[in-house]
C-alpha cells in the first residue's frame, strides 16, 4: 500500500509513490501497558515546549547541548533544578521583613 503525492515543480508535475508506514502489530498486554502510560501522564504529567532561537539563544542552546553531553546528568532534571533554586531565591527574598511588618516600632 502507498500514498500518492503530487508535486508541482514550475511547468513539471511529478508524480511520487511513498509507501504508508505499517504499524508493528502489538500483543494485547503490550498494548495494554501503552494505554496504561498513556492515562497515567494524561492525569499526572504536563508538557512545556519551549521554542528557541538558534541565534539570539545560542547560548541556552549550547548549555543543553554541553548537558546532553554529559550522560549522568538529565537536561529535565537539571532545567528543574534551576527553576527550583529561583523559586526558592525569590521566595526567601519575598519573606524578608522590615522590623514595621513584624509589628515592632
Amino acid at each position: 500500500m502507498s500514498l500518492t503525492i503530487l508535486m508541482l515543480l514550475s511547468p513539471i508535475i511529478m508524480r511520487i509513490e511513498v509507501p504508508l508506514m505499517s504499524r508493528k502489530k502489538r500483543s494485547f498486554e503490550e498494548q495494554q501497558r501503552i494505554d496504561q502510560q498513556l492515562w497515567y501522564d494524561e492525569l499526572h504529567t504536563t508538557q512545556v515546549k519551549l521554542k528557541l532561537n538558534n541565534k539570539t539563544d545560542a547560548d541556552i542552546l549550547d548549555w543543553i547541548y554541553n548537558q546532553k553531553r554529559d550522560f549522568q546528568k538529565s537536561v529535565q532534571g537539571e532545567i528543574k533544578r534551576l527553576i527550583r533554586e529561583e523559586i526558592a531565591r525569590t521566595t526567601l527574598e519575598s519573606c524578608r521583613c522590615t522590623p514595621t511588618e513584624n509589628g515592632d516600632a
